[in-house]
């Protein structure tokens, strides 16, 4: 027997109902299987932020060979570029992954950082800016000094 589905109480989150679903050992299911990263990407240690795009995969088994998890090493993953995809993974023997083999499981997001103006052009732009509002001020004082009296 397989669990098909569980129905939980909205308040205190406990099980009122659980379908069972009965299987034939003989024939192959497809179902849906987690994906578990192990370790430690590299490429994280610089700032950057590990994705996980996809979560799981079908795959197709005997229902005695279905795996609870798929894991996956994220050592392989030392910098921006690299990307664990679908073909990395490495299914227990009588598994089958029904998904695209160039579909990306894991990567890591290089940091966003905003760029510090340089020394020189941050005086351009403060000198500009003070010139501007010092305008603003003289055309202030002169339609004061003719509008109103």
């Amino acid at each position: 027997m397989l669990v098909s589905s569980i129905q939980v109480h909205p308040v205190n989150r406990r099980p009122l109902h659980v379908d069972l679903f009965a299987v034939r050992m003989t024939e192959e299911l497809t179902v849906e299987v987690q994906l578990v990263g192990q370790g430690i990407a590299p490429a994280t240690e610089n700032g950057g932020t590990l994705m996980h795009p996809v979560s799981s995969v079908r795959v197709r088994a005997l229902p005695g060979d279905l795996p609870d998890v798929l894991t996956y090493d994220l050592s392989s993953l030392v910098d921006y570029d690299a990307s664990i995809t679908v073909a990395d993974l490495t299914p227990p023997e009588g598994v089958t992954i029904q998904a695209e083999p160039t579909e990306v499981i894991a990567r890591v997001l290089a940091p966003r950082v905003e760029e510090e103006p340089v020394a020189g052009e941050a005086a351009e732009g403060e000198a500009a800016a003070e010139g501007e509002a010092g305008a603003e001020g003289a055309e202030g004082e002169t339609s004061n000094d003719n509008g109103e009296g």
